[in-house]
């Protein structure tokens, strides 16, 4: 089965959903392969009960237990830490069960016995799992993406996470610049969801929604899970439950999945002299870095004498090659696989020159490499933080394909930030500057966590411009390079 390293909170689904897209998952920051001798011979003695119980349902051809397999295997061969196997079957066990007495399911199977040897376990779950696939007017693959998402539920990290085929292959496709499916929005990860970015000319957009819009409901499901479990194929369609700010109740808006596009960077001029850049997904390969470099060699050519990288709405992905051009030197992070040693990863001395003073805008939607590399480049002594705290959603994630195509994005590695290793998953990054975001400041276009940059900004380098926070007289949007598009990803839809 592929696997590819990743940095991102399991939020960024449409691009995060980003996350698949934040707006939660989702989401990725590259992450270096660990080192095969410690790591392979913990993940391999991890790994051997789970691998053997694959022949129990190779005869099974109709049923889907055996993608809930796959999915088990993944996880207890992959994750970082180990895990029960009992309490994973258990999991899958209760969400099924849930699922199907959600669709109207009268006969339940007693609860299999889970404990004892995994393999006498699987089989005990096996059996009890097709009696009640046999039960259930649910069609098996929801049966089995139900409990695929009790078993990542239970281990409660963001960046372990399933996907259906459709947002893994949007997710790959967010990584690599390519077009993505969903309703092009990008959200928080809190409930009530707000809107914090609507891709130009996509669905969302289409259907009317805005930023700042509150959203209440999914096909009226407000669970947590509703962002992901309600996505929909291409050209299916989703109901939001919306609220604006000034409305007195909320109303329901259709919105049909389809084809968008989020810039691949945004750059502008903001305030007079402040070169303002960007960007949604911390994309695969050097065409991104190498726009964000363009855009500042034109920044130097028209004078700007500070930068402004606005990360609130990127849910993370590759952290190579953008993190080096803000760091010069010495680590960027550390990372720890499965029984392993912390292993540095360096910038490697291609930082852009000049230097100049630079803010970074960060919060709640900024997540892992939109962590990570923030954290990473303050602690350097190169830029302040500024807007509000964020999840705290940092490792490195691997994507484990299923047969069906699927997938199960599984953290592998944990991750320690700059010089000093500290630790900040489950924690966050705080900033040096607080200026928080409402959803009403969204919906007039308010942006103070742009004002106190410029405010920052224009202090360090001792030449005062008025604030222009909602982009009046500012240098229109320049895209650099090839846009990407939006889909789902753990956070976004």
């Amino acid at each position: 089965m592929p696997r590819r390293f990743l940095l991102q909170p399991a939020i960024v689904l449409a691009v995060l959903v980003l996350a698949l897209l934040h707006g939660g998952r989702p989401a990725a920051v590259h992450a270096m392969p660990p080192a095969a001798d410690a790591t392979d011979v913990a993940r391999d003695q991890q790994a051997n009960n789970a691998e053997q119980v694959t022949d129990l349902i190779s005869d099974q051809q109709t049923s889907k237990a055996g993608l809930v397999n796959e999915a088990l295997s993944a996880i207890d061969h992959n994750y970082f830490n180990p895990v029960n196997t009992g309490d994973l079957l258990d999991a899958a066990w209760r969400s099924a069960v849930t699922a199907a007495q959600a669709a109207g399911t009268d006969f339940l199977p007693t609860r299999p016995d889970l404990s004892g040897n995994v393999n006498a376990a699987y089989s005990r779950f096996a059996a009890a799992y097709q009696a009640l696939e046999a039960h259930t007017s649910l069609a098996p693959t929801d049966l089995a993406y139900a409990a695929i998402r009790g078993m990542v539920s239970s281990i409660n990290n963001c960046h372990t996470y399933f996907l259906t085929p459709t947002q893994a292959a949007s997710q790959r496709a967010l990584s690599a610049g390519q077009d993505l499916i969903g309703t092009g929005l990008i959200r928080t990860r809190t409930y009530p969801w707000v809107i914090t970015y609507v891709a130009p000319g996509g669905p969302a957009q289409r259907a009317g929604l805005r930023q700042g819009d509150l959203i209440f409901a999914y096909d009226g499901d407000s669970s947590a899970d509703a962002p992901t479990t309600h996505a929909r194929e291409e050209g299916g369609t989703v109901v939001y439950t919306i609220q604006r700010a000034g409305e007195s109740a909320p109303r329901e808006v259709p919105v049909t999945f389809g084809r968008y596009r989020l810039p691949q960077l945004e750059s502008r001029i903001v305030a007079g002299n402040i070169g303002y850049l960007r960007f949604f997904s911390w994309e695969q390969g050097d065409s991104q870095a190498n726009a964000i470099r363009s855009a500042i060699a034109g920044f130097e050519r028209q004078g700007v004498k500070s930068w402004i990288i606005d990360l609130r709405s990127n849910g993370g992905g590759y952290f190579t090659p953008i993190a080096a051009l803000f760091i010069p030197s010495g680590p960027i992070l550390a990372q720890v696989p499965l029984g392993g040693s912390p292993q540095l990863v360096n910038a490697d001395g291609r930082a852009i020159t000049p230097e100049r003073p630079m803010a970074i805008l960060i919060g709640p939607g900024s997540g892992s490499a939109s962590e990570i590399v923030p954290e990473a480049i303050r602690e350097s002594g190169h830029a302040e933080l500024i807007g509000e705290h964020t999840p705290g959603c940092m490792a490195g994630t691997t994507e484990v394909r299923l047969s069906d195509g699927s997938s199960i994005w599984v953290t592998t590695v944990h991750i320690l930030v700059g010089r000093s290793g500290l630790d900040f998953e489950g924690a966050g990054v705080a900033p040096d500057i607080t200026a928080p975001q409402s959803a009403e400041d969204l919906t007039a276009g308010r942006d103070p966590g742009l004002d106190a940059a410029v405010r920052y900004l224009h202090t360090v380098t001792e030449d005062a411009q008025p604030s222009e926070s909602d982009q009046a007289g500012a240098t229109p949007p320049f895209i650099a390079g090839s846009p990407l598009v939006a889909v789902l990803c753990p956070g976004a839809i």
